[in-house]
């Protein structure tokens, strides 16, 4: 049985840019630019918390960055906007 040095880099692992990390083909970040639903995505996960490290390590390589700051602006539109109508619904179904 063949035993790999845990040192010694394997063929297909790489750097990443943004932690320095060795990125192994399971934890690397999908290629390409974030569309639509990726950015909502990672928007929703990063506003509770939970973004994971390979979406986030794609956000930053990939992403633009206005794109993420208009999605979390209209995110934080709606939100309030919900926010406004069920308190006005609460006061008003109390009166």
């Amino acid at each position: 049985k063949k035993t790999r040095s845990r040192l010694r880099p394997e063929a297909g692992f790489r750097t990443s840019p943004t932690t320095g990390m060795t990125l192994t083909p399971k934890n690397s970040p999908p290629s390409g630019t974030p569309g639509l639903k990726q950015i909502a995505v990672s928007v929703l996960a990063a506003a509770f918390g939970v973004q994971s490290h390979r979406n986030r390590v794609r956000d930053f390589t990939h992403g633009k960055a206005w794109h993420f700051v208009v999605a979390g602006l209209l995110f934080t539109a709606v939100l309030v906007g919900i926010l406004y109508l069920a308190v006005r619904l609460a006061v008003t179904s109390a009166t």
